[in-house]
């Protein structure tokens, strides 16, 4: 906590599991956390854990000068932005809301295209994807991946330093996405590699505890191996960050990829195991779920 901080609003849009994440953050450094969420449970959780939810986001609009979004995709984000009941189409003397914080993952294009409409409405908009599940969000752990069209990060730096010690600025807006997607792609099969072997280990007899141990010891190792080795092993799949937002995220990169002419064939293989995940109802475990995967896949 800084005395910069203290008693300063941050809205939060979007108070799903990331959202919470973010907004345990603020708290713990100082800020007084807004936040709307069109789920009235979400609100309640919100509500909970000690931020004031707004009923409305043109009622958070009124409130607080800025503001971080945590939605789902680009659909979302957009509709935010620029949908029926969202923030251009406010009447600028009603919203106190200036500038937002993106850190959704989302197509490059897209936001990059959005950042130049909302710049012509009086919303500056910019980009800070975190790479980490929510459990590092919370220790302070993740990795922010700025993308700012010019003087943006300056007007947040309080608040992305509170959320994401650890940023690293990519450029315009569009590239922290770019960026977003290409980390996400190495962590994916770095997850489904350490998901493999565990489970090749355990089908040759190797006692996994032990195993994972000297694995995280030799020149295999990532980090994936510290964060999600323990879970596969225990099968504690509570969610950090669900299968189905892997799932969503692999597709959107591989879609990246085609329009680019690029094949990503174990990209392509990962997207077909996470689509096993939710085939079988794992939809919002935790991508260490991956492992659940792998081993239906059983020779007769």
């Amino acid at each position: 906590m800084t005395a910069s901080t203290v008693g300063k609003s941050v809205g939060m849009i979007g108070t799903g599991l990331m959202g919470t994440a973010m907004t345990r953050r603020l708290m713990a450094q100082g800020f007084a956390v807004e936040g709307y969420d069109p789920s009235p449970e979400a609100a309640e959780r919100f509500r909970a854990l000690g931020g004031t939810p707004h009923a409305t986001l043109a009622s958070l609009a009124a409130s607080v000068e800025r503001a971080v979004i945590s939605v789902f995709n680009s659909d979302q984000v957009e509709d935010v932005v620029e949908g029926k009941a969202g923030l251009t189409a406010l009447a600028p003397a009603t919203r106190k809301l200036a500038l937002l914080i993106n850190t959704s993952t989302c197509e490059p294009d897209r936001m990059a295209a959005l950042s130049k409409r909302a710049a012509q409405s009086g919303l500056r908009f910019m980009e800070v994807p975190l790479s980490g599940s929510s459990g590092q969000v919370i220790a302070g752990d993740a990795l922010g991946l700025v993308g700012d069209n010019g003087g943006d990060l300056a007007r947040g730096k309080d608040i992305v330093d509170s959320i994401c010690p650890r940023h690293v600025e990519m450029g315009p807006v569009g590239n922290g996405s770019k960026t977003k997607l290409a980390i996400n792609h190495i962590l994916a099969l770095n997850r489904a590699a350490v998901a493999e072997g565990l489970v090749f280990a355990d089908r040759i007899g190797l006692p996994l505890d032990a195993f994972l141990d000297a694995a995280k010891a030799s020149a295999a190792y990532s980090q994936v191996m510290q964060v999600k080795g323990p879970l596969m092993i225990a099968g504690d799949f509570a969610p950090q960050g669900r299968i189905k937002q892997s799932l969503k995220d692999i597709t959107l990169i591989l879609g990246e990829a085609k329009a680019r002419g690029q094949e990503l064939p174990m990209a392509e293989v990962y997207r077909r195991l996470m689509q096993d995940g939710v085939d079988n109802g794992e939809a919002d475990i935790d991508n260490a779920g991956v492992i659940k995967a792998i081993q239906r896949q059983r020779t007769a």
